[in-house]
């Protein structure tokens, strides 16, 4: 709980067994806050190994992306599931933090090719 920065926030319980499932799809509601740092944070070696184990995404960032986006939807499904709170919120800074780990790697990876003709 204190890694994706719960701890202290407004934290709601849901199970679609009970059918009561709690999902928020209002965007940036309690504004940019550590949470949503968290988040990102966390999803950006997610984007960057993404590029170095499947080399052929270096061209093809978008392919990069959505996995990155797939992953975490089906993270946010999957939490409706062990009583957790479902937002779209999340699934947004996880992608823009996979987008930045992509961005990073190919930044690196287009360093050390430059360093190679030098």
């Amino acid at each position: 709980m204190k890694i994706t920065g719960i701890v202290g926030g407004h934290f709601g319980t849901s199970s679609p067994f009970d059918g009561n499932v709690q999902a928020s799809f209002r965007l940036f509601e309690d504004g940019f806050s550590m949470v949503k740092l968290l988040n990102i944070g966390l999803f950006i070696p997610f984007g960057f190994f993404s590029l170095v184990v499947f080399r052929k995404l270096k061209n093809r960032w978008i392919y990069g992306v959505l996995i990155g986006l797939l992953f975490s939807i089906m993270i946010e499904f999957l939490q409706s599931f062990v009583g957790r709170f479902v937002q779209l919120e999340d699934i947004l800074m996880n992608t823009v933090g996979t987008f930045l780990g992509y961005g990073i790697c190919f930044w690196l990876l287009e360093l050390k090719q430059k360093r190679k003709k030098v």
